[in-house]
């Protein structure tokens, strides 16, 4: 398959950017397309979204703008993102799209086993950067030691949590049409393997799992690794520098 046919639509994770993907467009036999979220990048000015209904709306708006009707495409998302992944992999079907070829989902656990059960969004600012800092990430350290960008992500990791947090589980009467690769962080404590196997219950297709070294994170330590494994799934569907 000719280079540049199969978009990948990139999801960030909880207080990510479209930004976070832009280094992926060099190193993929795909068109990379990064979604960037309101309330951040150059949306910045737009109203944060604080529901899954809003961000999967605007997420799906991004997307279909982008996407002609004989457009063959993929959905990457991380931690928050492959829950809205999923979200939107549903309202796209709803809205009478082409199902996606693939579903790249990592640092996230099955939708289904989401169960509300805290608010740390509404935490004091001291207990809430101590929510946050447990996930690690390169870029969490930097953020709170500096005053100027620490008052800019606050309120978007605030709306971003509030969203994961308060997120309510709807069985679909349809699973999804596709096949699914879950990419697991070996020591990400964020989730389990009994929250991270039931991926495979929600879609008719296959549904294949991948490790790699590091904490939740791990897209950010293991770059090459992951890229790697992203290459393999193309290869499946015939794509390839």
């Amino acid at each position: 398959m000719k280079v540049g046919t199969i978009k990948m639509f990139c999801l960030p994770h909880a207080g990510g950017s479209a930004s976070n993907y832009l280094p992926w467009s060099k190193l993929l036999p795909v068109e990379v397309v990064p979604i960037e979220y309101p309330g951040r990048g150059f949306r910045a000015k737009e109203p944060l979204c604080v529901d899954i209904d809003g961000i999967v709306q605007s997420v799906y708006e991004s997307m279909t703008e982008k996407l002609e009707d004989t457009d063959d495409y993929m959905i990457y998302g991380h931690s928050m993102g492959s829950l809205i992944a999923y979200e939107v992999a549903h309202k796209l079907h709803e809205g009478n799209h082409r199902a996606p070829l693939h579903l790249i989902l990592s640092g996230g656990k099955a939708p289904q086993r989401r169960i509300k059960q805290k608010d740390s969004h509404k935490l004091p600012l001291r207990l809430f950067e101590e929510v946050v800092l447990e996930y690690g990430g390169k870029q969490t350290d930097q953020i709170f030691k500096n005053e100027e960008l620490k008052n800019y992500f606050i309120p978007i990791l605030r709306a971003d949590i509030k969203i994961v947090e308060d997120y309510l589980y709807q069985p679909r009467k349809m699973p999804l049409q596709c096949d699914l690769s879950i990419l697991v962080g070996e020591e990400d404590e964020s989730t389990t393997w009994n929250e991270v196997k039931e991926w495979s219950q929600i879609t008719n297709g296959g549904c294949e799992f991948y490790y790699f070294n590091g904490g939740h994170f791990f897209i950010q330590e293991q770059v090459s690794d992951v890229i790697k494994t992203i290459h393999h799934i193309l290869d499946q569907h015939h794509v390839s520098m």
